[in-house]
């Protein structure tokens, strides 16, 4: 996981279910580097869970677990984009995420009329 917004993010939460056939091994060993993130892996367990996790400015942390399955295949797992959420009002206010940058607006074309007589026109 990565901070883009510069103050960093508190509060991060999110939990990610895995593909059919992947279960947490045991041991779990669930773990981050995420400062004060609590990760929740259960033995057996079809999800990791982090909470309470905070992402320096600018930065990155990680979350880890092992993972098993008694078929053999190619899993591919990813968490949703907006699947991590702010337990802190302060971190949501802090990092922007409150603010909307309006659409873009395209420019408009300068009208004509016969009144108008151009650059060229001098008295």
């Amino acid at each position: 996981m990565s901070s883009s917004p510069s103050p960093g993010i508190t509060g991060a939460t999110f939990t990610d279910s895995y593909p059919a056939n992947l279960v947490n091994a045991t041991p779990a060993s669930g773990a981050t580097t995420c400062a004060g993130g609590t990760v929740t892996a259960a033995n057996g367990g079809a999800s990791v869970a982090l909470s309470g996790a905070t992402i320096p400015a600018s930065g990155s942390c990680t979350v880890t677990v092992n993972v098993t399955s008694g078929t053999a295949a190619t899993y591919n797992n990813s968490v949703a984009i907006g699947a991590l959420t702010y337990k802190s009002i302060a971190s949501i206010i802090a990092t922007k995420l409150d603010r909307t940058i309006p659409p873009a607006t395209e420019p408009q074309a300068v009208g004509t009329h016969p009144n108008l007589r151009g650059s060229d026109y001098f008295h």
